[in-house]
């Protein structure tokens, strides 16, 4: 039998991380075995000696922060790496987390079809339209959708995914449960464990440092039969979690966009190195039909992820160039109001027919 005050006290003690974990795990049939042991037998082992004293000399009860937070909501879980529970594709990458913290519905681990989302935090209005559109779509057809809960795209990929009847959506935390990150979307992360499920191998109280956040996107790609990248500059994180998917041999999907605008830079690469030019979900199921197999809705047609703008949108079109120009000069050759040059600038974003750079101009597609 399990016992998981050993396994968290093993994962608190300062240095072991995922691979010096799982190569204890090769020394001894359990982290309550190897806490048996003397250090003669640690170093008689193989165990390195820094390793083995800091086993024998351990004394911290840090692990029992752990166990209150498991036990103050019945929505939080603890997931070992030997449990059935425990994801069966993340368990398949090397050096899987030997620790899952998850908050939600937990038989999300383990659905038949799962899709990871992710892109720029700085997205453009287009990109946030069609990530939101194309997860939304992605969980109708019964399809957990799975990202980091950044900015930009991944907000879009979590929402869209809400939005749909089953809700089935995945957010991947490079913290502690308990310490949402970025803090304004604390309201989003409530949403997500009454529907779906935060997830994290940072036990709670955990700060999101820097070096947390590879560890995490090895975890979202890991989940998933694939990975969709969309509005990833040419030095993304998002390219970190693509780069996994292949290590891992899963699929890469990635989303072209307007060559003038830099935030496409990344796809673009991603596309020429043989990655799946993506511009629907009939794109993704022709790749992966077991995911197709999961559908029980009908598959929109790729036509369908542009929205046409109204007439009254398109006149705007006259006073736009092709090249770079900012709001306040839309404004001002229009004669129109900031707000109704916003509302039109964004559905014509949407249809396809403007795009805008990093620097927010906008530019005639």
């Amino acid at each position: 039998m399990l016992n998981i005050e050993d396994w968290l006290k093993l994962w608190h003690i300062p240095g072991i991380g995922p691979k010096t974990f799982s190569y204890l795990l090769g020394k001894f049939s359990s982290p309550s075995t190897l806490f048996r042991a003397k250090y003669p037998e640690l170093i008689d082992r193989g165990i390195p000696n820094k390793v083995a004293k800091a086993i024998v000399s351990n004394h911290s009860n840090n692990y029992l922060e752990d166990i209150r937070w498991l036990n103050s909501s019945p929505k939080n879980h603890i997931v070992l790496l030997p449990q059935k529970t425990y994801p069966s594709l993340l368990r398949q990458i090397y050096l899987p987390p030997p620790i899952l913290y998850a908050t939600g519905n937990l038989a999300l681990l383990n659905t038949p079809a799962c899709i990871a989302m992710v892109g720029g935090r700085k997205a453009s209005s287009l990109g946030k339209s069609l990530a939101h559109k194309l997860s939304s779509q992605l969980a109708s057809s019964n399809i957990s959708v799975v990202s980091g809960l950044a900015r930009g795209i991944d907000k879009q990929a979590h929402q869209g995914a809400l939005s749909s009847t089953h809700g089935n959506t995945i957010a991947v935390l490079a913290n502690g449960l308990d310490n949402i990150y970025p803090r304004e979307h604390r309201v989003l992360s409530r949403n997500i464990a009454t529907k779906g499920l935060l997830l994290s191998e940072f036990s709670p109280g955990t700060k999101p440092l820097p070096q947390h956040f590879p560890r995490r996107n090895r975890i979202i790609s890991g989940l998933c039969h694939g990975t969709i990248v969309i509005e990833a500059a040419a030095k993304s994180g998002s390219l970190i979690t693509a780069r996994y998917a292949l290590e891992q041999g899963r699929e890469v999907f990635a989303v072209p966009g307007p060559i003038n605008n830099p935030l496409n830079q990344g796809c673009h690469d991603l596309i020429q190195q043989g990655a799946k030019l993506t511009t629907c979900i009939e794109d993704i199921f022709s790749e992966l039909p077991l995911l197709a197999a999961t559908n029980t809705t009908s598959v929109p047609s790729c036509t369908e992820i542009h929205q046409p703008p109204t007439s009254v949108a398109m006149k705007l079109l006259d006073y736009l160039e092709y090249t770079p120009m900012t709001i306040e000069l839309i404004i001002e050759k229009s004669g129109l109001t900031p707000e109704q040059v916003s509302s039109m600038l964004t559905e014509l974003e949407i249809g396809g027919r403007v795009t805008s750079d990093a620097f927010g101009h906008y530019i005639r597609a």
